[in-house]
């Protein structure tokens, strides 16, 4: 080992940019993200998947579109993957795969999860008005 450090100490000296800054050893970067709450508890996962799911016992669109998002549910927030890795996990591009986080959210949060900020289950009573 001793004589392989000195030949190598001819040909690199101790100033070279290779040996002084460019050649490290780092952590590899992992960005942490805040678990929400309804993410985090089996119970509440449930809730949120059976109230915007409510037919998915008899209803096998329903009971598709529920699995999937108990999946994504699970690999981005439970098990941390950052969005490529559930992207590619799902078989979905990037985009279709922030579309359904962010609907997932909006579900969270009350609200329709279909682009309407309305809160959900609010509906006017009757034939809609032109």
């Amino acid at each position: 080992m001793n004589k392989d450090l000195r030949q190598l100490r001819q040909k690199i000296d101790g100033d070279d940019a290779f040996i002084a800054s460019g050649h490290q050893i780092i952590k590899i970067r992992k960005r942490t993200r805040d678990v929400p709450p309804w993410a985090a508890d089996n119970s509440l996962t449930q809730k949120l998947l059976s109230n915007v799911f409510p037919r998915w016992k008899t209803d096998s669109t329903q009971h598709k579109r529920a699995a999937k998002w108990a999946r994504v549910i699970y690999l981005y927030h439970r098990a941390g993957l950052p969005h490529g890795h559930v992207a590619k996990e799902m078989r979905m591009n990037y985009g279709a795969l922030r579309t359904l986080l962010r609907d997932i959210k909006r579900a969270a949060d009350g609200f329709q999860a279909r682009g309407i900020k309305k809160p959900r289950g609010i509906r006017p009573r009757g034939r809609p008005k032109k």
